[in-house]
């Protein structure tokens, strides 16, 4: 699974991040609305400053981004595969 994250990641020219284990920051969950979390599969990572870092599970979705960015203006999407 791991290998088929990386390959992913380097094809869309974006980072990984493992999801195990990891505890996810109040500020940046609460960054998103659940809805918006279920409705486009991220699950936000961190939040500094206006940078959202959220993890994706489809980076060949190319609508993605740009949807979040419209749903929340007010932060910098930067889109992880995880």
């Amino acid at each position: 699974r791991q290998e088929m994250v990386q390959a992913l990641a380097g094809y869309y020219g974006m980072e990984t991040e493992s999801l195990a284990n990891r505890k996810f920051p109040p500020e940046a969950v609460d960054a998103i609305p659940q809805e918006v979390a279920k409705r486009y599969r991220i699950m936000p990572l961190s939040l500094s400053g206006n940078t959202l870092r959220v993890a994706v599970g489809d980076p060949s979705d190319i609508n993605l981004v740009d949807a979040i960015r419209h749903v929340l203006p007010h932060y910098d999407i930067e889109p992880v595969v995880a």
